[in-house]
């Protein structure tokens, strides 16, 4: 569905994450719907935000994109005319995502790990059942897939932590993009472990082991994705914003 289609009423956008305050139940809102990552296996959403490549090949993989519209970060791929066998590093495996699609594919997708970045991966404990050192990962993109990259707008994508490797979280860029929806309000739920920041209004009764993490890392993650929320917010004062938990 295109977050523009007359049917959706247009004066509250909707913004979703995965947390204990979205009833995942709940499949339809009266307004527009930006959902981040593995949403779209729950329910469709106006527009698809997802900032990680491995969720973006999940996305691609399954077809989602041809019906909804979809925001990727770092989004670039190649046409179909330029072979990855010709891109990829010679010292580097290939693996193809979806072998199965290649045949009526328009474009693919291709990013890569190192040996050091497979080795960090699996220290700290995110590393991707196919992935390998020194490989390069192939996603086959069928002709007239509704994606586009992400505006940064405020929130470059470069934006790197010293010490963590990170960027900004979908769900800031999904945020970002309501707010410049055109909405008279936006709801942002499911994101319990950050709405505690912001001024609040909800029914659903808090749970504090939603907290911020204990772990160092990941505290310092979590406090940087604040920044970024915060940047949003700022630079869209005259937007009433009502964050759940």
């Amino acid at each position: 569905m295109d977050k523009m289609n007359n049917e959706v009423p247009h004066d509250i956008g909707y913004v979703l994450g995965n947390g204990p305050s979205r009833n995942k139940d709940k499949k339809q809102y009266d307004g527009v719907t930006y959902g981040c990552n593995s949403i779209h296996t729950e329910m469709d959403v106006n527009v698809l935000v997802v900032m990680d490549v491995e969720v973006q090949y999940q996305v691609i993989a399954s077809g989602y994109p041809v019906e909804h519209e979809c925001q990727f970060g770092g989004w670039n791929p190649m046409p179909i005319g330029v072979p990855p066998e010709d891109l990829n590093p010679p010292h580097y495996d290939l693996y193809e995502y979806n072998p199965e699609d290649r045949k009526r594919a328009s474009d693919w997708y291709y990013y890569a790990t190192s040996a050091a970045d497979y080795e960090r991966a699996v220290k700290e404990k995110y590393v991707m059942p196919y992935w390998k050192p020194d490989c390069g990962y192939v996603c086959w993109v069928s002709e007239g897939y509704k994606i586009k990259e992400v505006d940064y707008d405020v929130i470059p994508i470069a934006d790197f932590m010293p010490g963590v490797n990170m960027r900004a979280p979908s769900g800031a860029y999904a945020l970002q993009e309501a707010l410049k929806g055109g909405h008279d309000r936006v709801e942002v739920i499911g994101f319990d472990s950050i709405a505690g920041e912001f001024a609040t209004t909800s029914n659903n009764e808090y749970r504090p082991e939603f907290e911020l993490p204990s772990f160092p890392i990941l505290e310092a993650r979590m406090r940087k994705w604040l920044e970024y929320y915060k940047t949003v917010v700022e630079q869209h004062k005259e937007i009433e914003i009502i964050w759940h938990r």
